[in-house]
């Protein structure tokens, strides 16, 4: 059964005994565990879900490109994120994606969309988590190998996911997802919030107009 979530604001969470797996907006991972030896990943640059997930006692493991850099200088609506990043237990590269996804309960991902992430997440990682981890994605579709991720689901070989984000949006009505197992849909509103927009927008105009460095800048080369 699909659940289809609807409006702003809705938010899914899963509580499980072991381990959950994001990808950030950098390209990197975190994971967690509880106090009970659960553990979960969450993103780093999204920094205020590792912090919601440490609350909640789990422990945070960082994937990322450069795991020397914990600091995190982007904006933040104060008192949330993880600036000094102090959070994660460990941080470690790229390159522990499939050994942290092995011992996740959720795989959350939050990174953007190159040419370098298409397709991140596919059969090799899929097949990395165990049968109890759910997947959530509120990043972009296409880092997903969706027909992978729909087979792993029928097939029992995962537990279930949270998909805010899809290759084909709109989904159209006779979409797969619409009647997968286990798969709860959002309709691409993970990313709204009442205060960070509005509040980074007004910083970065007063730093123009001083002649300050911008906050949250792109980078062409990089994609985002």
């Amino acid at each position: 059964m699909t659940n289809k979530i609807g409006g702003y604001g809705n938010r899914p969470v899963h509580n499980g005994t072991g381990k959950s797996v994001s990808r950030e907006r950098d390209a990197s991972t975190s994971a967690s565990q509880s106090a009970e030896g659960s553990k979960a990943t969450t993103p780093v640059q999204i920094t205020d879900q590792a912090r919601q997930l440490a609350a909640l006692g789990m422990r945070i493991v960082a994937i990322k490109p450069h795991p020397e850099v914990r600091a995190d200088a982007s904006y933040r609506v104060p008192g949330t994120g993880d600036p000094d990043g102090s959070i994660p237990e460990r941080i470690v590269g790229d390159d522990g994606l499939l050994d942290a996804a092995s011992e996740a309960d959720v795989l959350i991902l939050t990174m953007p969309l190159t040419d370098a992430s298409r397709g991140v997440i596919g059969r090799e990682v899929l097949a990395a988590l165990p049968p109890r981890a759910w997947l959530i994605n509120v990043s972009r579709g296409a880092l997903v190998d969706e027909p992978a991720l729909l087979e792993a689901l029928r097939t029992g070989r995962l537990a279930g996911a949270v998909l805010d984000v899809f290759g084909e949006e709109p989904l159209p009505a006779d979409s797969s997802w619409w009647d997968a197992p286990n798969v709860i849909v959002t309709p691409h509103a993970s990313g709204h919030t009442l205060r960070f927009f509005d509040e980074l927008v007004v910083e970065n105009v007063r730093r123009y107009l001083a002649d300050e460095p911008l906050l949250n800048p792109v980078d062409p080369e990089r994609g985002y």
